[in-house]
């Protein structure tokens, strides 16, 4: 025995019910099988255009045959209460399945595409849907999806059924900004697209594009602010993705796609690693879409802009007086440091003319700069061979050819010159080092310790020969035993190692 009586049909029980209808689970008795039974609310059974609007999502259904839009099996009434019924999608809505399409960006760009494709279908024989959401977007047991619950739907050229005074037609977090600040008799083919492209938003970030709990609030969001950007919520999210989806989400319909069709042809070249069509809008785009909707602020804008020129100009005139008081300024600096004869002294006074950024040079100023230019100096060079720091103080053996340094660790670095290879490192885990110096033939790397005294570092291997206590250095002497003979090693100037 089922729910109520419906000829034909056992009523099971109910699966869904939204502001217009409630859906029923059925079993139709011939042929025999399950189906989803659509029906008027009982409070709306009186409005005549509640019924024809559900009349009319029966119409609409019936005439688009797609494997994409869940199909219409029936229609009819009985004791005055109009029904239809369709394939029973047993697999749930996409808005209890988007968590499981959360980083599986080719199931979403497939997913999107097959929708996209069913509403161009749709579109292409004159019906809007105006109702695009995750919950309308059934699966059936294979997981296959459908587009479903055309309750909103319109056939483009016909007249709106009346709706209360200031009743909002769609679910607000997927309206288009011309639905949001005007009426559903402003929906157009694109404006299917943005809600699409909500959908395509909340199943790469996790999140609707807007999501203010407040309705006015929301609606405002949706007609000025900008939405946000799907990589600044998840970097892993591909970014032509993110370019298609924000195509879809523009604020004003023309920089849509021209059809989604056209939308699910970019997604499926993404698909395929072909390029898309859809191109990143750039900084200076967005600034005058902005503009433009928001023409009196930036008319301010403009007017501040004039105003900081017309300043600037003024400002310009007691630039030059300054610019002129400081060239002279550096060209008696350059001349202090020509005349100084010290090292750096052309490499100073030229930094100082480079600091100086010239309106125009005048006679004296150049002929500083040609003297400055016509000297010999020496500098400290830049070396870009990896593996030397020259911020340390470096010392070098007798060839130039390796150069050794205390780093910032501790330790003991020798590295080659040329090739900028670096040898075996050595460091102390107890005690601070406080110099290190290779012995005149270059075979030693001498390390003078804080506290515990000297050690002889092998270069090549970073192996320690052996150790001094902190009194073992004398002015011209340091003598230490070794098993394998005697050897003289000179350290610097007087200081000598007798092995």
């Amino acid at each position: 025995m089922g729910l109520f009586n419906l000829p034909g049909y056992e009523v099971i029980g109910e699966l869904a019910r939204g502001g217009m209808g409630i859906v029923y689970k059925a079993r139709q008795l011939e042929p025999q099988r399950d189906v989803a039974l659509k029906m008027l609310l009982p409070h709306q059974l009186g409005s005549a255009a509640m019924r024809e609007r559900f009349r009319m999502e029966a119409r609409a259904i019936a005439a688009l045959e797609h494997p994409a839009i869940l199909p219409v099996f029936q229609f009819g009434e009985h004791d005055g209460m109009p029904y239809f019924t369709m394939k029973l999608a047993s697999g749930g809505s996409l808005a209890d399945q988007r968590q499981e399409y959360r980083s599986r960006w080719r199931e979403i760009a497939e997913l999107m595409a097959r929708i996209a494709e069913a509403v161009h279908f749709a579109h292409e024989r004159g019906v809007l849907h105006r109702d695009l959401k995750p919950a309308n977007i059934l699966f059936d047991e294979t997981d296959r999806p459908y587009v479903s619950d055309f309750g909103l739907a319109k056939m483009v050229g016909s007249s709106e059924i009346p709706t209360r005074s200031g009743h909002i037609l769609g679910t607000p977090q997927y309206l288009a900004p011309e639905i949001a600040q005007g009426s559903a008799a402003n929906a157009t083919i694109a404006s299917d697209q943005y809600s699409l492209g909500s959908i395509l938003y909340e199943l790469l970030t996790g999140q609707p594009p807007f999501s203010q709990i407040d309705l006015v609030s929301l609606l405002r969001d949706i007609i000025e602010k900008p939405v946000p950007l799907p990589r600044a919520i998840d970097a892993n999210i591909p970014p032509d993705l993110e370019v298609i989806c924000l195509k879809c989400l523009s604020k004003e319909p023309a920089r849509r796609y021209p059809s989604t069709a056209a939308l699910a042809q970019d997604l499926r070249n993404w698909l395929d690693g072909r390029a898309i069509a859809a191109r990143p809008v750039s900084s200076v785009e967005r600034g005058l879409l902005w503009a433009r909707r928001h023409r009196l602020v930036s008319g301010l804008v403009g007017f501040i802009a004039l105003l900081v020129t017309a300043l600037a100009i003024g400002s310009t005139v007691v630039a030059v007086n300054f610019e002129a008081k400081l060239q002279d300024t550096r060209r008696a600096e350059a001349r202090t440091a020509r005349l100084s004869r010290q090292l750096g002294q052309r490499t100073r006074g030229l930094r100082d003319f480079s600091q100086s950024s010239q309106h125009r040079m005048n006679a004296k100023f150049r002929d500083e700069f040609l003297a400055h230019l016509s000297l010999l100096d020496f500098t400290k060079a830049t070396n870009p061979i990896p593996g030397i720091d020259f911020s340390k103080s470096l010392v070098f053996d007798h060839t130039l050819q390796r150069c050794a340094y205390i780093d910032e660790k501790n330790t003991a670095q020798v590295v080659e010159v040329d090739t900028g290879k670096q040898f075996p490192p050595w460091r102390s885990p107890t005690d601070r080092i406080q110099e290190v110096r290779f012995s005149p033939e270059g075979s030693v790397l001498m390390v003078e310790l804080l506290s515990t005294g000297f050690r002889l570092i092998d270069p090549p291997t970073g192996r320690q020969l052996s150790s001094l206590p902190k009194g073992a250095l004398q002015q011209n002497l340091w003598v230490i035993w070794s098993g394998i003979g005697c050897k003289s090693m000179t350290f610097g100037i007087g200081f000598r190692l007798v092995g």
